[in-house]
């Protein structure tokens, strides 16, 4: 399913050669969118909106190319607004009559200012995140945009209607057992009052579908049955069928059905499939957005964004992650630095409220990652299973040294699964640490434990490794809890 790729750069020999010496003991140890135009193009038919276009491609990790077509609808802050854009900075700066989301109109264009403080996660000097620049207090400035929207079906004048990520915002601001009925998440997106959600935080004047559409633009979005399926691997149940304007995806409509099919994406979970990988503007990205630079990517090209669905406790929702592969164990509801990517049924009749946007290919998402090759898996492979036989041996020693072999190798082949390969953070550039507080956390909680990676956890069903005898599943609870501080970004 992996793209084979032909040759071998510098830097995959270099690693290998690392890992060799090091092994041996040689070595010591040690959006703003662009393609969203200010102005509305003219509107065009609703015949141009049909369902995804998908094609065979070989090229593509996803073994697919899919074509969309997209509209504008709506407008939400995205791009910054900064000293380089001359008068309108300082007008902005010296402004007065803000209102009380912080939004005020200059001359026909509508703006959001934001301070650190205010943001759902704010940090500094940090890789992958919005550097504020220790200053939580001072105004940064953002430009409302349309809003560019895919179509993933069309039937008649029903267009189902999916955005990339436009906010970073917690599934639930409490760190306690929700559905989607009672997440402040859907509270947030539909502007309901306090007695919705779980957090008894009211709504109804600052939230998502008041700040992107005006009435007669919410008037053209239907009302939707969200049905709210259990978790599929872990059979954590959904909830009750709600009822909503705005929601987000749920696992059965990113993978695993013919439903999700349609919508472009492909059915099995693990895959790298581009179609499910999202860009953020970068309003979200100051809002909190975390991506992996130190895997490569940016925040045009690997979001985690939320799903609807639980994960595998009801503390944690399922999501998709950067690669676009989907987490169905999930993270803590109240984690922050995950994008919404909002979801919604729009009237085609209302032919006025809307635009044609052209089109968008997943193959913009195209990304070389880890383990894409034969060669990477088998080198990987080879430093995985000896840290194993190391661990069952009792030398400890080695085990810091083969640390060092982990996270020269994922600096030099921009890993971009560590969720999916190791029970532990994201931050590889902290790759030995992490795995060494594993060991310790396994070697002193369970005492039956004889590797690094508990009995029954090993999946060797996955297609993409199954040369490497399956990998550690990080989604027993006891991993999950244990672990959880080591993915925060920051830490």
């Amino acid at each position: 399913m992996k793209k084979q790729r032909k040759h071998i750069n510098l830097s995959r020999i270099t690693a290998f050669i690392l890992s060799v010496a090091m092994l041996a003991g040689f070595c010591p140890q040690g959006v703003s969118f662009s393609d969203i135009p200010i102005t509305l193009p003219k509107v065009n038919a609703a015949e141009n909106k049909s369902n995804p276009r998908i094609v065979k491609d070989s090229s593509m990790d996803a073994g697919q190319k899919v074509t969309w077509d997209c509209v504008y609808f709506g407008s939400y802050p995205q791009s910054e607004v900064t000293s380089k854009d001359g008068s309108i900075y300082n007008a902005l700066k010296n402004a007065t009559g803000w209102d009380e989301n912080n939004d005020i109109t200059i001359g026909g264009t509508k703006y959001r200012r934001l301070k650190g403080e205010d943001a759902t996660s704010a940090t500094s000097d940090e890789e992958g995140l919005y550097d504020w620049k220790d200053n939580y207090k001072t105004y940064h400035y953002f430009k409302y945009e349309p809003i560019k929207w895919r179509v993933l079906n069309r039937n008649g004048n029903d267009a189902l209607l999916l955005a990339d990520v436009l906010d970073d915002q917690k599934y639930n601001t409490n760190y306690v057992g929700v559905t989607w009925e009672t997440s402040s998440m859907r509270s947030w997106l539909n502007g309901y009052g306090a007695s919705v959600n779980q957090p008894k935080t009211d709504y109804s004047r600052k939230n998502f579908i008041n700040s992107a559409f005006t009435s007669t633009q919410r008037s053209a979005i239907k009302t939707t049955n969200v049905v709210n399926n259990n978790n599929i691997d872990y059979g954590t149940a959904g909830g009750k069928n709600t009822l909503d304007k705005v929601f987000l995806l749920s696992e059965s409509e990113v993978y695993n059905t013919d439903m999700a099919a349609g919508y472009g994406f492909v059915k099995d979970y693990s895959t790298y499939d581009e179609a499910r990988r999202s860009r953020c503007s970068t309003y979200a990205y100051a809002m909190g957005i975390w991506y992996d630079a130190d895997a490569g990517y940016t925040k045009d090209n690997g979001i985690l964004w939320w799903l609807r669905s639980p994960g595998f406790h009801d503390r944690f929702t399922a999501l998709v992650y950067y690669n676009g592969t989907v987490y169905g164990s999930g993270y803590e509801v109240n984690d922050c630095n995950y994008g919404v990517r909002p979801a919604l049924h729009l009237n085609l009749a209302s032919s006025n409220l809307y635009s044609y946007a052209g089109t968008v290919c997943s193959d913009a998402m195209k990304f070389s990652t880890f383990c894409h090759s034969k060669c990477d898996r088998k080198i990987f492979c080879f430093l995985f299973q000896f840290m194993q036989k190391l661990w069952q041996a009792g030398k400890s020693e080695r085990i810091y040294k083969m640390c060092t072999v982990f996270s020269v190798f994922m600096q030099y082949h921009n890993v971009t699964d560590s969720i999916s390969t190791f029970p532990m953070g994201t931050q590889f550039r902290k790759g030995s640490i992490y795995f060494i507080n594993f060991l310790f956390i396994q070697s002193q909680s369970a005492s039956d434990i004889h590797s690094p990676f508990p009995s029954g956890s090993l999946r060797p069903d996955s297609p993409d490794r199954s040369d490497c005898g399956g990998y550690p599943d990080p989604a027993s609870a006891e991993i999950r809890e244990k672990a959880s501080v080591w993915r925060q970004p920051g830490w």
